[in-house]
Order: structure tokens, then C-alpha cells, then sequence
């Protein structure tokens, strides 16, 4: 089972991603805040947890978001996906390993990144 992290600070949007994953059978750990999923992805550089993946959720825009988030796009070695909907754009925060993904294709798509991260580890 793969497992992954979300950032998702829009607390609305949590239980239909969840739903989603849980279908595509995929654990999730959920971070509210870019300060908890700092702090997980911190202990994932330590092989404590071991995710398979970052999920990016709605972003807030705010400073410590933007410092946090283009830090971390610089540190970790797994996927990065943002979750594009129409009316957003990538942030230019993020860096260029990110993968955009839109709902209407979120489990293909993350499908997609597990299957190539796993082929990466072979």
C-alpha cells in the first residue's frame, strides 16, 4: 500500500480526497497547515515514515507557505503533485519537478507517479 502525504488547508476539500484515495487504496497522512507537513516531511528525510509521495491540496498563498513549500520542493526526493484546478495556476514558488495534476484525472495521475517511483527504487 503506498502512502502519502497531503497538504491540504481547505478542511472542506479533506473527506472527498479521502474518498478518492481510499478507493485508489492509497494511505494518506493529512497536514492542515504547511508547519505540519514540514515537520512530517522532515521526519520522512529521517526514513522515519516513508512516504511515497507529496500531495498538494488548495494553497493559501501566504508567505510562510510560499518559504516552506519552495524550500521543501528543493529537499525531498519524492513526486510532488498539485492538485491544478481550472481557475488556479501553478505557483511560481513550486519548482519545476512539480506535477500538476486536475481532479478530473487525480488517481490516474497519481497512479501514474507511485508506478514510477516504484520503477525508480527497482
Amino acid at each position: 500500500m503506498n502512502h502519502i502525504l497531503l497538504y491540504e488547508p481547505d478542511q472542506e476539500r479533506v473527506s472527498s480526497l479521502l474518498f478518492l484515495l481510499n478507493l485508489g487504496d492509497i494511505h494518506c497522512t493529512i497536514a492542515a497547515t504547511i508547519d505540519e507537513a514540514y515537520n512530517w516531511l522532515s521526519t520522512d528525510q529521517r526514513n522515519i515514515v516513508g512516504f511515497d509521495l507529496f500531495l498538494l491540496g488548495s494553497l493559501k498563498g501566504d508567505e510562510l507557505e510560499r518559504k516552506l513549500l519552495a524550500e521543501m520542493s528543493n529537499l525531498i526526493t519524492i513526486p510532488i503533485v498539485y492538485i491544478k484546478l481550472e481557475s488556479t495556476t501553478l505557483p511560481e514558488f513550486l519548482s519545476d519537478k512539480t506535477i500538476n495534476c486536475h481532479p478530473y484525472n487525480l488517481m490516474s495521475c497519481l497512479h501514474e507517479c507511485l508506478l514510477a517511483k516504484q520503477k525508480a527504487v527497482i
